[in-house]
């Protein structure tokens, strides 16, 4: 028997259509075929036997239960997403320690689900931000991988919303006490640290509604933490709790954000280039579909991007689609149009199959992608950039996120290097 790590929609054949079956994370399954990575066919072991296609990362092979995660995966993920966010890792991974010892499910007697011992309420008040791009169910709060994306979401907006409160940055204790009991309960404990814990219960509850918070955490996941008599007594032991998992998870975010930089310092290869206009007479571009790449480039001035961010952005549509409008994917997903934008949960939710196929709407539904607030850190480091393939590399792992994105970023920069001019 194996173990489902995270869940996954089971489907009909490799990269096929779904079942409408998901195998969920904690569950034993039977593995049936796994000659064929990175898909692994399953056969579910409890309720009416059924078989299916999942990608093989979701599985533990070795396993029939679920055990820690491993923490150097989770860190690299947290450093992942607090550079897209612009939020600090080492405040996720210690969370993450202090409510789930960085585990798919938090230790027995603790309330919650998941890596950050979400609630069931408080994962449906949350989960689901348009300018985020984030529409999770209520079965996304056993992936862990979800989880880490949501809260870092919250912690970067309630970093931000408490800062401009206070008028000053604000401690990792501060941020966590802002986060169980919203600003203006936190704001009152911190500026009148003599406040008595009643007062800060009582103002938290009365704004949980404006705040999308679930109060059961008061009373569950959180009650320890919140033990202290006055505001200045319950930031004094979340500072305290805090440090010890910050010290438990120090060398997991270190250890990753050091495999980070390297990265882009390689993915750069640490020469800028500046190419000083665009060749649309290259042999990428057919011309017929000349113009498609023409108005790719006006649309990215437009919005204040320079010549190399044009060029990664049209070398991004050539890969996808050749800069054929109608072209299309349904094979496992239902993209469309220049950029092929994914209407199953990718860029194009929300829009019907004519609009992807616009051209003009197909472009600027991905200028309004790179401009939503959750890509504030990434759409900075794109229009910044002096490094034609740093351009490339942002797009291809933030903006377009095709599968394989390391592979696809050197293909897609090889075809931006024939489109300098």
């Amino acid at each position: 028997m194996a173990v489902m790590k995270q869940t996954r929609m089971m489907r009909d054949e490799r990269g096929g259509k779904p079942l409408g079956v998901k195998a969920e994370a904690g569950m034993k399954v039977e593995i049936v075929d796994d000659t064929q990575l990175p898909w692994t066919k399953i056969r579910l072991s409890t309720g009416e036997k059924t078989e299916g296609w999942i990608s093989d990362d979701a599985i533990d092979k070795a396993a029939d239960t679920l055990g820690p995660l491993d923490k150097d995966l989770v860190a690299r993920h947290c450093v992942e997403q607090a550079s897209m966010f612009g939020g600090n890792a080492f405040y996720l991974m210690a969370v993450a320690q202090l409510r789930s010892n960085v585990r798919e499910t938090p230790p027995v007697g603790s309330s919650g689900h998941g890596l950050f011992a979400f609630s069931a309420k408080e994962w449906a008040l949350q989960g689901a931000d348009p300018g985020y791009g984030i529409h999770y169910s209520a079965e996304d709060v056993l992936d862990w991988r979800a989880q880490c994306t949501l809260f870092a979401i919250m912690a970067a907006q309630a970093q931000e919303v408490l800062a401009e409160a206070l008028g000053r940055p604000v401690s990792m204790a501060q941020l966590l006490l802002s986060q169980i009991l919203g600003r203006e309960a936190a704001v009152l404990a911190i500026e009148t640290p003599a406040t008595r814990r009643a007062d800060l219960l009582a103002k938290a509850a009365s704004t949980a509604d404006q705040d999308r918070r679930d109060t059961e955490p008061l009373s569950g996941r959180d009650a320890a933490l919140l033990a202290g008599e006055t505001g200045q007594q319950i930031i004094e032991r979340i500072a305290g709790a805090l440090q010890d998992a910050f010290e438990e998870s120090r060398p997991f975010i270190a250890s990753a954000v050091e495999r980070y930089v390297a990265g882009m310092l390689q993915s750069s290869g640490g020469v800028p280039v500046s190419p000083g206009a665009i060749n649309y007479a290259s042999s990428r571009i057919k011309p017929a579909r000349r113009k498609h790449a023409e108005m790719i480039a006006a649309k990215f001035a437009a919005h204040g991007y320079g010549t190399p961010q044009q060029i990664a952005a049209i070398a991004n549509a050539i890969a996808e689609s050749g800069l054929d409008p109608d072209a299309s994917n349904l094979k496992g997903e239902r993209s469309f149009g220049l950029f092929q934008l994914n209407q199953n949960g990718g860029v194009g939710a929300g829009f019907p199959d004519h609009v992807l196929r616009d051209p003009q709407r197909n472009v600027e539904i991905m200028l309004a992608e790179i401009a939503k607030p959750y890509q504030k850190a990434n759409r900075q480091a794109f229009a910044t950039t002096t490094s034609l393939h740093e351009a490339v590399r942002i797009f291809v792992h933030h903006f377009e996120r095709p599968a394989e994105k390391d592979k696809q970023t050197e293909v897609r920069y090889k075809i931006a290097q024939g489109l300098v001019a």
